[in-house]
C-alpha cells in the first residue's frame, strides 16, 4: 500500500456515544468489507457486545462476516482455533474455562496450568499469553490473522492489557487491517499488573497508544448524558480532556453535594428528601443508583429501602440452552463436540438435553446442587467430580449452587413485570450506566480524599485506581449527584470540597433527632 494504515484512537469521556461512533463507523465500513475478510468489534463484556449487535441490528442486517464479541472469544475464534493445534501450542478440541490451582507459589501454579493446557484444558487468563505467542514467534500467523481482518474494532481501550497490545500491534504492523480504538484513559479501573507488579495510569497500554507516532488521535468533547454542573465538576478531575454539554434537554443547573452524615441510614434518608426538594434537585428523579465500592455497601438497607441489586450483565432474554452448555462443559471438564460425540447425539439432541436442565429448575427452584448434579450424571453420561489434576480446584457443588441461583434470577426477572427505578450496585458495574440521580459513599476519608484528588500527576501515579474510580461513579449521574463517607470527614478535607463547588448539605432537623 503506498499510504500507511494507521489505526485511530478515539479518546471519549462519559457520556461521549461511544458506541453511537462505533456503530456509524462500522456502518460506513460494510460497503467496503470484502466477502473473504471480517470486521472484527471487539468488547469487554457480554453486556457491551449484546448492546453493539442490538444497535448495529436495527440499522442494518449484519453480514456473515461480522464478528461481535469478546477479547477471549475473539482471539479463539482468529489465532487459537485456527493455528493452536497447527503449530503444537493446542490440542484438538480444546475446552476454555475459570481454573484455580491449589498450589504453593506462582512457579508450581504457572507449570501445573500448562499441564493442562496439553490435556486440552485452557485457564481464561492462558488465553491472551498463547495467543500472543504464537503471534510473536510464527510470522505466518501474523500474515495469515491480519489478512484475514480487513476491519478491526476495539471498544473500551483503556481495559486492555500489554499482551494485548501486542497482539494488536503485530497486527497493524502488518499493514493490512483498518484499526478504530475507543476508550477514556479517566475510566482505566481494572488496576493494571506487570509480572505482579500493579502499574500507574502513564504506564498502561492506552498511554503507549496516546504517544506513539503511529496512531492517529481522536477526541470525542461532548457529554450527552449530564448536566452542565455535573459536566464542570467531572472537568475537574479529566487528566485528558475537557467535556462539553451537548443535552439540550438537561437544563437544570443542580448543584452537587455532600450529604454530612456517617450512618447509611441517615444518608439514604437525606438522599431522599434533597431528591424531593426543588431547591437540590429541580427535576424528581425517574431513576437512582446508590453506590459503592463494595457489593455489601447497601445489602444490609435494601430491603427496608426497597432498593434492588442491579447487575451489569442483565438480560431481558436469557440464553438458557448456551448458559447451560457452559456450565455442563465446565462441570464435566470436556467441551460439546467430546459430550455430542461420547454419546452418539447430534447438535439438536445436546441442546435438548439442555434444556431439560432448564426445566429441572423450573420445576423446582429449591433443587440441591446434589440433586442437579445426579440428573446431570445421568442424562450426559458424565462424572461431573473427576478432576484433570490433584492441585486443580474442581468444586461441582459450587458450580451447581451458584448456576441454580442464575437460572431462578434470571427465570424471576423474566416474569417480573414490576420494575423499580431505585438500584444499588458496585461502581464497576455501573460501568456504562446512567440514572438521573446517584449517591455515592466512600468507605473513608482517605478514600474519598483520592476520589475528589485534582491534582494530574497523582492522578497519573494512582496505581489502584481509586482515583478513577471515583471519576467513573461521578459520571453515572445526569442531573443530580450526591457524595457521602463512611467516616467523619475534617477541616482540610471540606475546605478541599468547597474549591470544587461542593456544598456541603448538613442533615436535616428531623433525621438529626433520630
Amino acid at each position: 500500500m503506498s499510504k500507511k494504515l494507521k489505526p485511530i484512537l478515539v479518546i471519549a469521556g462519559p457520556g461521549a456515544g461511544k458506541t453511537h461512533y462505533l456503530v456509524e463507523k462500522i456502518c460506513e465500513s460494510l460497503p467496503s468489507l470484502e466477502s473473504h475478510r471480517f470486521l472484527a468489534v471487539i468488547t469487554y463484556t457480554n453486556t457491551a457486545t449484546s448492546e453493539i449487535r442490538e444497535r448495529l441490528s436495527k440499522k442494518i442486517e449484519i453480514p456473515q462476516n461480522v464478528f461481535i464479541g469478546t477479547i477471549h472469544s475473539f482471539l479463539i475464534r482468529f489465532i487459537l482455533k485456527p493455528f493452536g493445534s497447527i503449530y503444537g501450542v493446542l490440542p484438538n478440541n480444546p475446552i476454555y474455562k475459570e481454573v484455580n490451582v491449589n498450589a504453593k507459589d506462582k512457579k508450581e501454579e504457572h507449570i501445573i496450568k500448562s499441564q493442562i493446557v496439553k490435556k486440552g484444558v485452557v485457564p481464561y487468563e492462558k488465553i491472551i499469553s498463547l495467543s500472543k505467542n504464537l503471534m510473536k514467534d510464527y510470522e505466518k500467523v501474523r500474515v495469515l490473522v491480519s489478512e484475514r481482518l480487513q476491519y478491526l474494532f476495539v471498544d473500551e481501550f483503556q481495559d486492555i492489557d500489554s499482551g494485548q497490545y501486542e497482539i494488536f500491534e503485530s497486527i497493524r504492523k502488518q499493514q493490512k487491517t483498518k484499526m478504530y480504538f475507543v476508550g477514556d484513559p479517566e475510566q482505566s479501573i481494572m488496576t493494571f499488573r506487570n509480572n505482579g507488579r500493579k502499574k500507574p495510569l502513564n504506564k498502561r497500554p492506552i498511554y503507549e497508544a496516546m504517544q506513539s507516532k503511529m496512531i492517529e488521535k481522536k477526541f470525542l468533547y461532548n457529554n450527552h448524558r449530564s448536566s452542565v454542573t455535573i459536566i464542570d465538576f467531572l472537568n475537574k478531575f479529566h487528566t485528558s480532556l475537557k467535556q462539553v454539554k451537548s443535552n439540550e434537554e438537561i437544563d437544570s443547573q443542580n448543584k452537587v453535594v455532600f450529604i454530612d452524615a456517617q450512618d447509611i441510614r441517615k444518608i439514604i434518608e437525606e438522599f431522599n428528601r434533597l431528591c424531593n426538594d426543588q431547591k437540590y434537585c429541580r427535576n424528581r428523579p425517574k431513576s437512582r443508583f446508590f453506590l459503592g465500592f463494595k457489593g455489601d455497601t447497601y445489602t444490609k438497607v435494601e430491603n427496608e429501602y426497597g432498593l434492588i441489586q442491579k447487575e451489569s450483565n442483565e438480560s431481558n432474554q436469557p440464553k438458557f440452552i448456551e448458559e447451560t452448555s457452559h456450565f455442563i462443559t465446565k462441570l464435566l471438564n470436556t467441551n460439546q463436540n467430546n459430550i455430542i460425540s461420547y454419546m452418539g447425539i447430534d447438535d439438536l439432541q445436546y441442546r435438548m438435553l439442555c434444556l431439560s436442565v432448564i426445566d429441572i429448575i423450573k420445576q423446582n427452584p429449591f433443587i440441591s446442587s446434589k440433586s442437579l448434579i445426579d440428573y446431570i450424571k445421568v442424562i450426559f453420561k458424565g462424572d461431573p467430580y473427576k478432576t484433570i489434576h490433584n492441585k486443580i480446584q474442581h468444586k461441582p457443588d459450587e458450580l451447581a449452587e451458584e448456576f441454580i441461583k442464575q437460572i431462578n434470577s434470571e427465570l424471576q426477572g423474566r416474569f417480573n413485570l414490576q420494575k423499580t427505578e431505585d438500584y444499588h450496585l458496585t461502581i464497576h458495574k455501573s460501568k456504562g450506566l446512567q440514572a438521573d440521580a446517584v449517591l455515592v459513599i466512600a468507605r473513608s476519608k482517605k478514600e474519598l480524599m483520592k476520589w475528589l484528588e485534582t491534582d494530574v500527576e497523582a492522578r497519573l501515579a494512582d496505581k489502584q485506581d481509586t482515583c478513577r474510580v471515583g471519576y467513573v461513579a461521578f459520571s453515572r449521574a445526569k442531573e443530580f449527584l450526591c457524595i457521602a463517607c463512611l467516616e467523619k470527614v475534617d477541616s482540610e478535607l471540606r475546605e478541599h470540597m468547597i474549591k470544587l463547588d461542593i456544598e456541603i448539605v448538613p442533615l436535616a432537623e428531623k433525621l438529626l433527632k433520630v
